[in-house]
């Protein structure tokens, strides 16, 4: 007798190559996904540059933030003294001014702590942090 072929078998063939046609298509998609993430990540890096400012500031500053004003307030090292730079009228802090009237920051109040000794100490603390 003759054997019938069953037309499972045939399938199997199809499914089998399907699976070999789709890890395929994985792989490429993958390749292309990580050289169009080495692409995107290497022109972002290219463009990040530090641009030098017109006004420099007024003293060595350490701890910078940037205030919902647009303005930025920069601590100057070692001391309880604030600076502000505030953008020019195009919004570019390239040409912007330090410490414009009206938007000057005080000195931090001087303060005392007898736990070891500090009687009227100036403010200088060595870290600064955000509170939102």
């Amino acid at each position: 007798m003759k054997k019938r072929q069953n037309n499972l078998s045939d399938n199997k063939g199809f499914h089998g190559k399907r699976k070999v046609m789709q890890k395929l298509r994985l792989k490429i998609i993958l390749r292309s996904g990580v050289a169009l993430l080495i692409l995107v990540g290497w022109s972002a890096t290219v463009r990040s540059q530090w641009t030098a400012l017109t006004n420099a500031p007024p003293a060595f500053l350490d701890t910078c933030i940037l205030l919902t004003d647009g303005t930025v307030m920069c601590h100057q090292y070692g001391s309880n003294s604030w600076h502000r730079l505030k953008p020019d009228q195009f919004g570019s802090y390239q040409n912007g001014s330090w410490n414009v009237a009206g938007f000057t920051v005080a000195n931090m109040p001087n303060g005392n702590d007898p736990s070891f000794g500090c009687a009227n100490c100036t403010y200088a603390p060595t870290y600064f942090a955000s509170a939102y």
